[in-house]
């Protein structure tokens, strides 16, 4: 006596699982991108309407683990808007949490600058120090507060991720 056992039925069905896990994967990662897209262009809209314009979600892209995708601009003042470039804080951190180094920037802070001449000679001043090669002077600045944009987008994208991944693969895969 024999048992013969037909697989096709099971195979057809892991593939269509796997087709949908890989299609799962892409629209995660589409949706979570477009909510970091919108928070970060409303974010950044209150700061600079320009660099709102220029955030963009980047292509999902399918990799050996599922799908990439992000968002982002190329706008080369945007780390001056999500950072500030004013005092960073008692620990050298700016609001986001994020270190810097202040130095590697050819600006100073200094905790006090004596103003040299002017009608405000003597006082003392808290903020950036630079030298301005035309004016051939050293400027003082308080420098700019830090307009996060697209740190609280990261926020949150983290915390749709996981209601927005168990919703697509219900929505894909079935209840």
């Amino acid at each position: 006596m024999k048992v013969s056992v037909d697989d096709s039925a099971a195979s057809r069905m892991i593939k269509r699982l796997a087709e949908g896990a890989a299609n799962a994967a892409r629209a995660v990662v589409a949706e979570l991108s477009a909510l970091g897209e919108f928070k970060a262009k409303t974010a950044a809209q209150v700061t600079s309407p320009t660099l709102a314009g220029s955030i963009r979600q980047t292509p999902v892209k399918d990799t050996v683990d599922g799908a990439e995708g992000g968002f982002g601009t190329n706008m080369d003042y945007a780390a001056f808007v999500e950072y500030g470039t004013g005092r960073p804080g008692a620990q050298g951190l700016v609001k986001n949490g994020e270190p810097r180094d202040p130095r590697a920037s050819g600006f100073a802070y200094t905790m006090e600058t004596v103003v040299a001449s002017g009608p405000q000679q003597g006082a003392i001043r808290q903020g950036w120090v630079y030298w301005d090669d035309v004016r051939q002077t050293f400027v003082h600045t308080y420098g700019q507060p830090a307009g996060p944009f697209m740190y609280p987008a990261k926020l949150a994208v983290e915390q749709a991720a996981g209601d927005t991944a168990a919703a697509v693969v219900r929505e894909t895969l079935g209840d």
